[in-house]
């Protein structure tokens, strides 16, 4: 009989009992983006894992796809729903469904997060926080949330303001919680694209060093093209940057959407355009760029009441928080953006 320990995750007060043998394997694994938050546990999940890949073969080929729903869901990905079984296409892992508290997850501990993040977004979006596009930053004491559409520039933006001599709080990269004018951060690694590295003395001098793309890529980091991309794990952060630090959370003071341009420039948004742009960035109930669907667990708030709450949420937002959207090129300084963003704050 196997011996289970358990690994408690508490993110952003949903708690995650994960049972399971192989608890330092997950314990690695999820120390790379958990950030250690003390939020009053509101919601409680129970998670069996196992990574034996015998059972997982086994567990496969008794799984009759010809007799399955298939379930549209992250990029390139489908997923096939037999009874209370659901398989990923790519055959990494299998989750069963007990019921809404309880799943049993075979296979990688990289799968076993995944239904971890999907079980996170729809228990925040059940207790009204918004799963938006974006990244937070505090910078000069202040919330900053930057919001955009994949390529848009976030990243690029954020880690130009790495290089202000200035203390700074890092909540969340691509993907942000948000309610109530608060930011509340989303377990991702930050993925950087070479090009952007190379123009950080602080990146630069840690993909040489640890050589992770090499490690997590298979691509050497000394001849790959500028677009290149490379995830690097939250706790590396400050690693990489001593004048940040890693929190869970942050007020929101002003709200900028970047775009990477061949000149240099800012306005601030009339409310038509900005309730526009967060529309676009707001990715309840839908996420645009990945197809999800509610496979795992179904919401208990009606589509209807959201889209009703996004609409007041949208304008609270406009009504009292600036919302600016900035123009910048590769080669802008960091003190051009540190002016812009005292200006409007």
């Amino acid at each position: 009989m196997k011996r289970l320990r358990k690994k408690e995750l508490n993110i952003n007060g949903v708690l995650f009992n994960i049972y399971t043998e192989d608890v330092e394997e997950v314990e690695k694994y999820f120390s790379n983006f958990i950030i250690t938050c003390n939020e009053k546990v509101t919601a409680t999940y129970n998670i069996y894992f196992d990574s034996d890949k015998d059972i997982l073969l086994s567990l496969i080929s008794n799984f009759d796809k010809s007799k399955s729903v298939v379930l549209p869901t992250f990029k390139n990905q489908i997923h096939y729903k037999n009874g209370n079984k659901f398989l990923i296409d790519t055959e990494e892992y299998m989750c069963i469904k007990t019921n809404d508290k309880n799943y049993k997850i075979f296979g990688t501990v990289k799968g076993l997060s995944w239904v971890v993040r999907e079980l996170l977004i729809r228990e925040m979006e059940d207790k009204g926080y918004f799963y938006m596009h974006g990244t937070g930053i505090e910078v000069f004491d202040k919330g900053i949330l930057l919001l955009g559409n994949s390529g848009s520039g976030k990243t690029t933006f954020m880690t130009k303001l790495s290089e202000l001599d200035t203390k700074e709080k890092f909540i969340s990269n691509d993907r942000v919680f948000v309610k109530n004018r608060m930011m509340h951060y989303y377990p991702l690694p930050i993925i950087y694209a070479m090009g952007t590295a190379r123009a950080n003395r602080n990146l630069d001098e840690y993909f040489r060093r640890t050589q992770a793309l090499e490690k997590r890529r298979g691509k050497d980091y000394t001849t790959c093209g500028d677009g290149a991309k490379c995830d690097v794990p939250l706790k590396d952060i400050p690693r990489i940057f001593p004048n940040i630090e890693n929190v869970d959370k942050s007020k929101i003071d002003l709200i900028v959407f970047p775009r990477i341009t061949d000149r240099e420039r800012f306005e601030y948004l009339s409310s038509e355009d900005a309730i526009r742009r967060l529309s676009e960035t707001n990715f309840t109930p839908n996420d645009s760029e990945n197809e999800r669907k509610e496979w795992l667990r179904y919401r208990t708030v009606p589509i209807e009441e959201i889209e009703r709450k996004k609409k007041e949420f949208h304008q609270e937002l406009i009504s009292h928080i600036p919302i600016i959207e900035v123009e910048y090129t590769r080669d802008t300084s960091s003190s051009y953006l540190e002016k812009v963003l005292k200006k409007t704050l």
